[in-house]
């Protein structure tokens, strides 16, 4: 089995990748070795590679300003992947996030990946303590409290666009959908 990091930044201080990144960064770096791929946000890159460690491939390189969703990100990873010749189906997956950021990318990963054909899945959240970050210029990102009102929008959003489905939202909270 393939073992891969997929990390998923977290805010931003502008051009700094700010504290929420940095634990991030730094986690990874830490376990670099631990994993054959590495798709990190941009953001988390940053760190790494300050730290001497370059990502076999980096998401959301399109410059401040040009914000992915969790969704597309996840196929641009997934992509990267396929594209190196890995096989999606032998491959165990270890995600990088928030706390709060890890059900949007387990929800988006099993859906891309179920999509592709795959059906047995190893995901795993790497149990890392990242923090809020008070600072960081995503309003959202800067405590439990900013972010619940657009977690909720978000979701509602992925609704609208057809992401996700109303019976998808339900089977996750009865605990159909872990």
């Amino acid at each position: 089995m393939t073992k891969v990091l997929l990390g998923f930044a977290f805010g931003h201080r502008g051009p700094e990748p700010g504290l929420s990144n940095e634990d991030m960064g730094s986690h990874a770096v830490t376990h670099w070795n631990e994993w054959q791929f590495h798709s990190i946000q941009r953001e988390i890159a940053q760190v790494t590679e300050r730290l001497g460690f370059e990502p076999e491939h980096t998401t959301g390189e399109g410059g401040l300003g040009q914000w992915y969703h969790t969704q597309e990100l996840v196929h641009l990873q997934l992509d990267a992947l396929e594209s190196r010749g890995y096989n999606l189906s032998e491959t165990e997956y270890y995600v990088l996030c928030h706390r709060t950021h890890w059900s949007g990318c387990l929800w988006f990963l099993k859906k891309e990946l179920t999509s592709r054909g795959v059906i047995e899945l190893k995901i795993v959240r790497l149990p890392v303590k990242v923090r809020y970050d008070r600072l960081s210029w995503q309003k959202s990102n800067r405590s439990p409290i900013h972010i619940l009102v657009p977690k909720i929008w978000r979701g509602i959003q992925s609704i609208l666009r057809r992401e996700i489905s109303l019976k998808d939202v339900l089977s996750y909270f009865l605990g159909k959908y872990t």
